[in-house]
């Protein structure tokens, strides 16, 4: 299904769809298209997108043709999803309660869909890479 949803191939396309994307989640699934678990999620996430058009903006992203996001995301599993609310990247929490509260990392796991304990080093604190 990663035909039906549109593609980022590079990093000035991501910058664009983080800088452009205005009063909508910007969701980016960091992945592969011949990943046999991105094709699951880009079935969901095809299925979705126009329920959530309105509110949401959907694109696939390549881990190979991107790799300083994927530096820069620290995405180590395939597939990984991260958001965006204008321009600024959104810290995610997952229903982690108590003095333990677990934040997610920079990126969600879809394929173990767990949190990562959040990080100094995450995107919040720091500015987005420059468009070479």
């Amino acid at each position: 299904m990663s035909f039906l949803l549109p593609k980022l191939t590079s990093k000035k396309e991501v910058d664009q769809a983080i800088q452009s994307t205005a009063e909508k989640v910007l969701v980016l699934r960091f992945g592969r298209d011949e990943d046999p678990v991105c094709l699951q999620l880009d079935d969901i996430l095809s299925k979705t997108s126009s329920d959530l058009s309105k509110m949401a903006a959907i694109y696939l992203v390549d881990v190979d043709q991107t790799p300083v996001y994927t530096h820069y995301f620290d995405i180590s599993y395939i597939p990984s999803t991260v958001f965006f609310f204008n321009g600024q990247h959104m810290k995610v929490d997952y229903g982690h309660q108590g003095p333990g509260m677990m934040r997610s990392h920079c990126a969600w796991n879809t394929r173990i869909a767990s949190c990562h304990q959040f990080s100094e080093n995450c995107v919040t604190d720091r500015q987005i890479p420059s468009t070479d």
